[in-house]
Formats: C-alpha cells, sequence, structure tokens
C-alpha cells in the first residue's frame, strides 16, 4: 500500500513516539521514516547509496545454499501533487523574486526489498530512491535516497535479535528551517538488539545504538548531532497478561560544531530515560501499550526531569473499520533546529475503512505541541502547535496496480511569526508492484 507511504509530506520530521515498547523478541523495523522533501545528492551521495545496496545484496546472494526463501519485492510510483503554500509562508506574505508560493509537483519512486531466510536466520536489505520536481520553485528539487539492511538472528526459539544499519538522505522542511533555502541532511545509523527467555515467563533484553545526523547548510551545521547509547529492558510475559517491564536508556550526544561558535560549550550531552512499561490484550481485538517515566539531561545542557509517557490503542472496530490512536510526550536533541533540546507532545488517530477487497479510504487527524527549548537569547523557547488533517482513497485496479487519491491540510501556530502557516494539498499518483 505505497500510497500511505507517500502521502505524509508533513509528517517528515514526526516525533519519536516510542510506542511499541517491543515486548517479546524484537521486531525488525525495515521502513526508514517516510521523508518527502530529500535533496538531489551529488556524486558521492550517488556512490554511497550504490554501495550500500550492492553491499547488501551481496550479503543475499551470499546466504547459505541452503536458504530456505528469497524474497524480492519492486514498487514503482508516481504521483501529482498541488500545494497552495508550499513555501510555508505566513498569511499575507508573498515569495520575493521568482518564486511562487503555490505550486505543482511531480514525483516519481522505487523501492525495492529483499531478504533470505535460511534456518533461523534472515538476512534483508530495503532501498528507495524518489525524485520530486517542481513547475514554479526548482530550487525545491530533490532526490530523496536511502538504504537499510541487516540480518535477524536466532539462536535458538528463546533467544533472537536483529542488527541493521541504515542510511538515507533528505531535504529538511521549510516550516523548521524558516527561510527558502535548500538544506541536505544525510543521517547514517547502527542499531543491535538481543534478548532471552529465562525461566517461564521472563525475557531481558539489551540493544545498542548509534546515529550521525551533518546538514548541508552552514547555518545550521551547529545541529549536527552524533548519538550513541544503550537500552536494557526487563520484561515480565505472560499470554493472558501480555507483558510488563522497565526500560532504562542511557544516550550520550554530541554537537561536534558548536564549540568552535562558543568555546566554554562543552559538546557532552547526556540522557537517561527510565520508564516504566506495560501491554494488554482488552479483547480479541483491541490492544494497549503504555509507558511512563522520567528524562533527565546532564553534561553541556543540565535539565529535567521530564516527564515522558507514550500510550497506544489498536482496535479493530468492525470487521472493516480499524483504528489506531497515539498520544505521548517524548524529549530529543534537535537535529535541524539550532536549540539545547526539543520537547514533543502528540495526539495521532488513524482509521482505515475497508470498503471491498480492493477498496479502502483512510483518515488520519493529528496535534503535535513541539518546544525547541533555549532557541535563542532573544526569544527563547520556540514553541509550534500544529493540526493536521489527512484524507485518502485507494483502488486496486489490477493485481499489481493500485491508484491513489489524497488530501492533507495543516495548521501551524507558534510565538515566532514566521513559523505561523496554513498548507493545503491534493495529490492523485499510481504504484506499480512486481
Amino acid at each position: 500500500m505505497l500510497y500511505n507511504a507517500t502521502a505524509r509530506p508533513y509528517r517528515e520530521r514526526e516525533p519519536q513516539k516510542d510506542i511499541s515498547m517491543r515486548f517479546g523478541p524484537p521486531v525488525a523495523r525495515h521502513c526508514l521514516p517516510p521523508s518527502s522533501a530529500p535533496h538531489q545528492p551529488d556524486s558521492r551521495s550517488r556512490r554511497r547509496l550504490a554501495a550500500g545496496t550492492a553491499g547488501l545484496a551481496v550479503l543475499l546472494a551470499a546466504a547459505p545454499a541452503g536458504a530456505q526463501v528469497f524474497e524480492l519485492d519492486a514498487t514503482a510510483s508516481t504521483k501529482l501533487e498541488a500545494q497552495d503554500n508550499v513555501l510555508r509562508l505566513p498569511d499575507g506574505v508573498e515569495p520575493g523574486g521568482d518564486r511562487s508560493k503555490s505550486d505543482f509537483s511531480h514525483t516519481y519512486g522505487l523501492d525495492v526489498n529483499g531478504a533470505a531466510n535460511f534456518g533461523l536466520q534472515r538476512l534483508f536489505v530495503d532501498g528507495s530512491v524518489e525524485r520530486t520536481m517542481y513547475v514554479e520553485n526548482d530550487l525545491l528539487d530533490r532526490t530523496n535516497s536511502s538504504v537499510e539492511g541487516g540480518l535477524e538472528w536466532s539462536v535458538t526459539t528463546a533467544c533472537n535479535g536483529v542488527v541493521k544499519a541504515g542510511y538515507s538522505e533528505r531535504q529538511t522542511d521549510l516550516s523548521e528551517l524558516l527561510e527558502i533555502v535548500s538544506n541536505t541532511q544525510t543521517t547514517t545509523s547502527f542499531r543491535a538488539e538481543a534478548g532471552c527467555r529465562i525461566a517461564a515467563y521472563y525475557r531481558p533484553e539489551v540493544a545498542v545504538f548509534a546515529r550521525k545526523t551533518e546538514n548541508e547548510l552552514e547555518s545550521r551545521a551547529l545541529a549536527d548531532v552524533e548519538e550513541r547509547g544503550i537500552t536494557g529492558r526487563f520484561l515480565y510475559v505472560r499470554p493472558e497478561f501480555s507483558a510488563a517491564g522497565v526500560e532504562v536508556t542511557y544516550t550520550q550526544r554530541e554537537y561536534p560544531n558548536r564549540a568552535r561558535v562558543d568555546p566554554s560549550f562543552t559538546d557532552d550531552v547526556t540522557q537517561i530515560d527510565t520508564k516504566l512499561l506495560l501491554r494488554r490484550r482488552l479483547t480479541g481485538k483491541a490492544e494497549a501499550e503504555f509507558g511512563v517515566g522520567a528524562s533527565q539531561l546532564g553534561g553541556a545542557i543540565d535539565a529535567g526531569p521530564y516527564v515522558i509517557y507514550n500510550a497506544q490503542l489498536t482496535w479493530d472496530i468492525t470487521p472493516i473499520l480499524a483504528m489506531t490512536a497515539n498520544v505521548g510526550r517524548a524529549v530529543s536533541g534537535s537535529d535541524v533546529v539550532v536549540s539545547d533540546l526539543r520537547v514533543d507532545h502528540f495526539g495521532i488517530i488513524d482509521l482505515t475503512y475497508t470498503l471491498s477487497p480492493k477498496v479502502d479510504l483512510t483518515g488520519e487527524i493529528a496535534y503535535f505541541d513541539r518546544t525547541y527549548e533555549n532557541y535563542s537569547p532573544v526569544v527563547g523557547d520556540r514553541t509550534d502547535q500544529a493540526l493536521e488533517l489527512e484524507l485518502g482513497a485507494g483502488w486496486e485496479a489490477y493485481d499489481n496496480i493500485r491508484l491513489f487519491a489524497e488530501y492533507g491540510y495543516k495548521t501551524q501556530d507558534s510565538n515566532i511569526e514566521r513559523a505561523q502557516f496554513d498548507a493545503h494539498r491534493v495529490t492523485t499518483g499510481l504504484a506499480i508492484s512486481f
């Protein structure tokens, strides 16, 4: 259902919701978050993507001869989109020069997913590339690319985990930059997880992770960040109770370019998140997940403790109507807007209505309240409140061809006048799977 994946130009900087809690055996999430505003990569970036895809393809090809299943799926898509405020300008403000506030764009993309299963092990690789071209604002022309691959491993049915790495490029959203410029952001990531069931109902888990984000624009170099950390989790799992446990995450965050501007700034920031976790199967058609705890920052940025929480309800209301609802509060570093940290409150409701096996309707309403602490000496904190609405319809015209149409609306208020805007978009397109 690619049409859903391409329908989120406003959600590319979605906060870290941490709603899955991943009770039980780790489940690999193979798809990177969608990014609808990527920048045209230079030749070096193309070589990185090609080398990463080729290298992971070699891993798949090198799978043992006893591999039980080899999977390879690809989806090509194209879409036309009209936006009335592609530059994210406040009401009454018009762009200068030959730029246009409203614009049409054409996007075409390709997603490739491959996997090889052998015994209890599974190698996987996912890659995507997406090119968008605008009629009036060619400054916004962009190419998004990403690749991720790794190994889902199991020693026994009781001990398993995943090791994966990824690379992606995107252009950051203009509502974050508050200027009409192009800023290519690259991110490399690594994550390894492992867990084992001990006794009858207990499962300890551990994960290590690293992430590096760099911005092309010099004015955003102060937001370049490198993160590394470790998560420990201890769960009590019973089929009739679902699961409960505790989770502690330690993150070390470095801003390598800030010390150049302010020699007194030590680039080391530490963050410790502690959470109590609960997942409960409410009925045969509904399940709820909860997490609540505290986040404390130290080092160059001494702040907190902050209350953090997340809750998710998944409910198949009827055989043709399903709902997912999320609410939460999260604390994280900011990798685009230069600030000490980012605090997100959010609430999201998704609905899917299946008219027939080939036709479905989707709807989503979301609210975000985001604070960038210590945004500037003059303003202090920057606070944005955004409301988003998305409606979509999809029709599987043939077994491998899907047509889709979408409407999206976003309104944002802020204590920074330049960050206030309203935007509408209408999209239509098709996706072909093979």
